[in-house]
């Protein structure tokens, strides 16, 4: 698969910005919900439920429950997303910061150090 090389650390393909496209157009009309904001970020590096909760160390149910707000995450699971993918708490839980703000400042290049940071680990592990 063909990398985007953003500078000498980090880099994304093209299907990963393809994607993000989508995702920005059907989620850019919900309402802001933290639930939706850890959506967003997983599906932008094109992570799969068990993939995320893998890496998370939870379950696939658990992180859909909260991805669906069906359930509120823990605090502690919250500075996960936060440590991992750099954004700020404030923006998260912030219902003022509605999902079009929110993806203009975490777009697909901002993820690209996690995209990264994980390719790399997940790389050690294989070998």
């Amino acid at each position: 698969m063909p990398q985007i090389i953003l500078n000498d650390n980090h880099f994304m393909n093209k299907e990963m910005i393809e994607n993000a496209d989508k995702i920005s157009a059907d989620l850019v009309k919900e309402k802001p919900t933290i639930g939706k904001k850890m959506f967003y970020c997983r599906s932008v590096i094109q992570f799969s439920l068990e993939q995320m909760a893998d890496f998370l160390e939870t379950t696939a149910e658990t992180l859909e429950k909260y991805e669906q707000d069906a359930e509120e995450p823990p605090l502690a699971f919250l500075h996960l997303y936060f440590f991992y993918f750099e954004v700020p708490m404030d923006a998260f839980v912030d219902e003022f910061i509605d999902m079009r703000q929110f993806m203009f400042n975490y777009d697909v290049f901002h993820f690209a150090k996690f995209f990264t940071y994980y390719k790399y680990v997940h790389d050690q592990e294989e070998q």
